[in-house]
C-alpha cells in the first residue's frame, strides 16, 4: 500500500509506503509519551490516552535506566 502526502517544497507529491508510514506514527507516539511523561503525566493518564491499561503503557513507553 502506498500512500500519498501533500507536496514537497518543489511541488512534487511525496509518496510514502505504509511500512513506512507507520513507523513515522510509531515515533510520534513514542515521543508523545515520553513527553507527557517529562510534563509528570501518570502512566494512567497516558495509557488512557492511547487506548490501553496504564501498565501496558509504561511497559512498552518506559525508558530503560
Amino acid at each position: 500500500m502506498t500512500m500519498f502526502i501533500g507536496p514537497d517544497e518543489t511541488g512534487v507529491l511525496l509518496e510514502v509506503g505504509a511500512v513506512e508510514w507507520h513507523g513515522v506514527a510509531e515515533r510520534e507516539l513514542a515521543d508523545a509519551v515520553h513527553a507527557a511523561r517529562e510534563k509528570r503525566l501518570s502512566w494512567r493518564a497516558v495509557g488512557e490516552a492511547i487506548g490501553t491499561s496504564s501498565e501496558a503503557a509504561r511497559q512498552r513507553y518506559s525508558r530503560s535506566s
